[in-house]
């Protein structure tokens, strides 16, 4: 209510150019989850794709709220309901719970809210969010220059094709 009479009045503009997302706000806030009352996650709803580090150094975001709020605005894993468990995981390693958690909660009011078809899905991937325990690969560096390897960027280069292979293995190999 109180952002869509700012953006009636046309104050919202003026305060945050390029936000349009009203409704996606509404959403958010209706899904009543854990998190959705969290200022950073609630203002990447409201702007949107608008110019997040205009916006961030405009309000003085601390830098941590700024690439929180930048990385919010563009994620790198796409989060939609009904993601199989082994993507799910996939993407909780990528990002982490807490973002994870901040991408399903944007994806659920994306889909509308707590009124979405999708929201068990929803719930569900908040709650493997919530479960989450990070790993780390059980292969270094050093165990590729044991295999004699010369150090270098193909060290690296190796860790990365085997650490893909051991996501999409669902981290089991």
């Amino acid at each position: 209510p109180v952002v869509d009479l700012l953006a009636t009045t046309g104050v919202l503009a003026h305060l945050l150019p390029g936000a349009t997302a009203s409704p996606r706000l509404a959403a958010l806030v209706n899904t009543n989850a854990a998190g959705s009352a969290d200022p950073v996650l609630r203002l990447e709803a409201l702007i949107g794709d608008a110019d997040v580090s205009a916006i961030a150094e405009r309000f003085r975001f601390s830098n941590e709220d700024a690439a929180r709020l930048t990385s919010l605005a563009h994620p790198t894993v796409v989060v939609v309901s009904g993601d199989d468990e082994i993507l799910r995981r996939a993407n909780l390693y990528r990002v982490g719970g807490e973002q994870y958690r901040d991408l399903v909660l944007l994806a659920w009011a994306d889909a509308g809210g707590a009124g979405a078809p999708e929201s068990a899905s929803f719930e569900a991937m908040l709650a493997a969010a919530d479960a989450w325990q990070p790993i780390s690969l059980p292969v270094r560096g050093a165990d590729v220059l044991a295999l004699g390897v010369a150090a270098g960027p193909r060290v690296g280069e190796l860790l990365e094709a085997v650490e893909e292979w051991w996501i999409k293995a669902d981290f089991r190999p």
